[in-house]
Parts: C-alpha cells; sequence; structure tokens
C-alpha cells in the first residue's frame, strides 16, 4: 500500500509566484548571534552505547539568536521562545528566559569561523557521574527582509507549539496553514542558496520533500512527535482529512527546479486550506 497522498515529478515548465524576499546570510562575528544548527554529537567516551541515539535525536536541531534578544529554538526537544541575556561576557554562556516562565542557562562556545559547540549535560538519577555531550553547529546569521520569511522566526512556528485545548476545524486550518508556511520560507531559502541537500532530521513534519516531488504522508504514518501537536488523536486525524481534501481541490504545475515547485504546491494547498468552498 501506498504511504502517502501524493508525488509530482519534475519535468520542465514555468514556474508561478516564489516569494520575491531577498536576504543575506553571514558568518557572524559574535557569539550568540544566528541560527545555531546541529551537525554532529560527540560523547564523553569511545563506543558510547548511548551515542547513536544521542545523534538521532539531536541532530537537525537548533537555536536561532536574534539581534532584538529574543530566541526560537528547539534544542531542548519541545518548540520554545523567548528572550536571551548573554552572560560571561557573552563568551559561554547565556540564559534563556522563555515564554513559558521558565529560566535556564545554555553553555556554548562559538569560534568566530561559523563553528559553535553546545554542552549537554546528563546527570544520572541513581550515580553520582554526569556525562557531557558535545552539540557541534554551524552558525550562520541570516537577514530577511520581513520574519514571514524566515523558517525559524517565531511567526512560522508557532504551528509547534502543542494544542492546550480542543481546536475545531478553522483552528486545525491555522495550525496546517502555520506548517505550510514553515515549509514555504524553509524551501525559498534552500532555493536562494542553491543547497543541493539539507539536513532533514528532527523537522517534525507529516510533509517529506525530495528531487522527486512533495509527499503527505497518509495519517497512520505521521511522526508520534507531530500528531502529538494536536489536543487529541480525533484532531490530528481531522486535521490529516481537511488537508487530503485540499490537496484533491488543488491544480498542480511541474517544474524542473524542485524547490520553486514544492513552494507552488504548497501555495496552492494552502489557499484550498483556507477557501474549501471555491
Amino acid at each position: 500500500m501506498f504511504r502517502w497522498i501524493f508525488i509530482f515529478f519534475l519535468t520542465s515548465v514555468l514556474w508561478i509566484g516564489c516569494d520575491p524576499t531577498e536576504f543575506s546570510v553571514e558568518i557572524p562575528e559574535k557569539n550568540f548571534r544566528g541560527l545555531w544548527m546541529v551537525t554532529s554529537v560527540d560523547g564523553p567516551v569511545k563506543n558510547d552505547a548511548a551515542l547513536p541515539a544521542m545523534k538521532k535525536f539531536n541532530n537537525g536541531r537548533w537555536i536561532q539568536f536574534n539581534r532584538d534578544s529574543t530566541y526560537t529554538a528547539n534544542i531542548k526537544g519541545q518548540f520554545d521562545y523567548g528572550h536571551f541575556a548573554p552572560l560571561l561576557d557573552g563568551k559561554d554562556s547565556v540564559e534563556l528566559k522563555s515564554f513559558r516562565g521558565d529560566t535556564y542557562h545554555l553553555a556554548a562556545q562559538y569560534n568566530g569561523k561559523g563553528i559553535g559547540k553546545i554542552l549537554h549535560r546528563i546527570n544520572v538519577p541513581t550515580m553520582t557521574d554526569t556525562y557531557d555531550y558535545i552539540f557541534n553547529c554551524s552558525v550562520r546569521e541570516y537577514d530577511y527582509d520581513s520574519p514571514k520569511y524566515d523558517p525559524y522566526s517565531l511567526v512560522n512556528n508557532r504551528w509547534r507549539l502543542p494544542a492546550e485545548t480542543s481546536e475545531n476545524d478553522s483552528l486545525l486550518v491555522v495550525r496546517m496553514v502555520n506548517h505550510i508556511d514553515f515549509w514555504i520560507a524553509f524551501l525559498n531559502t534552500a532555493n536562494r542558496l542553491e543547497l543541493k541537500s539539507f539536513n532533514y532530521a528532527n523537522m517534525n513534519t507529516c510533509f517529506e520533500f525530495s528531487n522527486f516531488g512533495i509527499i503527505m504522508n497518509r495519517f497512520n504514518n505521521w511522526e508520534s512527535t507531530f500528531k502529538t501537536l494536536f489536543y487529541n488523536r480525533a484532531e490530528a486525524e481531522r486535521a490529516y482529512e481537511l488537508t487530503t481534501q485540499a490537496i484533491y481541490r488543488s491544480k498542480y504545475e511541474k517544474n524542473d527546479n524542485a524547490y520553486l515547485q514544492g513552494i507552488n504546491l504548497f501555495k496552492k494547498i494552502k489557499y484550498q486550506l483556507l477557501h474549501p468552498s471555491e
């Protein structure tokens, strides 16, 4: 049985409607600035049995430090945002104040050349030992015209916040549309940078993307972490049904540029989600 709703293969016709945003990307000079993306994980000892799981869980996680002293992050697994303040002269520690009311410190060092390291310390409850893991990060600072074009801005990541109360169809559409906005911003950035590949790990999504097209997985194959963003299973299934209906109502145009085709497809699905009666 197929595990997807649709796949579109790439041939040649004109693409229509890409966001005309311009942005720059550079290697920041200062610590605690820009997007820190985990690229690998180093363990405390050789042949550490826990290291493969640590790599799987953390590769692709990120934290973005903005110039206005706000941050967004999924570095600890759950999406978070708030304000930050560098400590110790901004060299190796930062205080994060979450919108949830929590305050915690993050130990991180930056070499000034686009490479950062974040210390992740694990305490074993029944033992006195601690285990230190190092998250190796790629650090880049992106300057977008607007937050709506930034895939790591708060405006494009509210879908990551789990529902605290039941959501009707209108709110489920808002959640799915916001998730699609994230994908549009993400693919627009990948296209502008002419990336041949990108880190797909820990994206937390019901969609897949490749050179062969876009896939929305069947509900039973949705990532568990994505399902739990919804108030309950029934509402997650309803979001799936609404998006599936939008997909079937959409008319797609092919393009030999995978990123541009993906943007166009997502825009059409978004439109149909917002205008189901047309």
